[in-house]
């Protein structure tokens, strides 16, 4: 990944049931790879409004496929 890479959220990570961070991958040869953790500094205030969003956007399927995806990419939402 380099400086200015767009990259797409593909879901969100809890720890103890509390929303901590989303998930980003890249898209690479056709498949969406996992890179990385991004904090977003969201008070409980703006997590309580956005929860509703994420979990109707949420599938059992892990939307990243390529090499270097997450082992565990619980509430990835599909997109």
């Amino acid at each position: 990944m380099r400086a200015g890479h767009e990259v797409v959220l593909g879901g969100w990570k809890t720890t103890a049931g509390k929303f901590r961070s989303l998930m980003a991958g890249v898209l690479c040869g056709g498949h969406l790879a996992f890179v990385g953790l991004v904090g977003t500094g969201f008070g409980q205030d703006k997590v309580r409004r956005l929860m509703p969003a994420l979990k109707a956007a949420a599938s059992d399927k892990n939307p990243f496929a390529a090499k270097g995806c997450a082992r565990e990419t619980s509430n990835c939402a599909s997109g």
